[in-house]
Formats: C-alpha cells, structure tokens, sequence
C-alpha cells in the first residue's frame, strides 16, 4: 500500500499544468461526472466560471431554436447542447451539486409520476 501511495505521490507531482490535470480525468467516468472533476481542476487553476455559467442559458435557447425549426440532425445542435450541459456541471460543481445524483433523484422523481 505505501508503494502504490508513493506511485501515486510521483503521478500527481508530474501534473504541473492545469491542462495535465483535467487530461488526467478519466475519460472513463460518466460524462456529467467529468465535466464537473474538469471544471473544478479549470478553476483551481484560474478559470473564471461565470461566463460560462451565463453562456449555458443562452445555449439551452440555441438547442430549442433548432429543435423548433426541426434541425434535430445536425453538428450544430450537438454543440450547443453539448455546451448547454457543460454550462449545467460547471453551475453544479460551483454550488457544491453533484450532477451524477441530481439528475438520477430527479429520474427517480420523473418515473414515479407514471405510476
């Protein structure tokens, strides 16, 4: 156990650059779970959230907009929705939130109203 805490030691002492840091995020995870680890290494390492945070509104009324003109096809709604959820777990991990279970809760909340 002491080498391995020691390997792990030397792994993390050779992230010196935010980028190391949030590459160092298992690419494994589930992806909301990610975005929140990412963002939190950003802004430990200077990133200031708040435009984002604002931005992700803006992108949640982009994904309508293409909806509604029935650009459901398409690599630009990938992207903003993509963005959109992005914004949500950077808002998420700023407010102490953890994606992961909120959106199960809910799920949980949303299968009970059929029944």
């Amino acid at each position: 156990l002491n080498a391995w805490e020691a390997a792990k030691g030397e792994e993390k002492t050779e992230r010196k650059t935010v980028v190391d840091k949030m590459n160092a995020v298992p690419p494994s995870l589930p992806a909301l779970m990610r975005a929140q680890k990412v963002s939190k290494k950003a802004v430990k390492g200077g990133f200031d959230s708040g435009e984002l945070i604002a931005s992700s509104a803006q992108e949640v009324i982009a994904v309508g907009e293409l909806m509604k003109n029935g650009e459901t096809d398409s690599a630009e709604l990938e992207k903003h929705l993509g963005s959109a959820l992005y914004g949500i777990s950077v808002f998420a991990e700023k407010a102490e939130l953890e994606c992961e279970f909120e959106l199960t809760k809910t799920c949980e909340e949303f299968i009970k109203t059929y029944n």
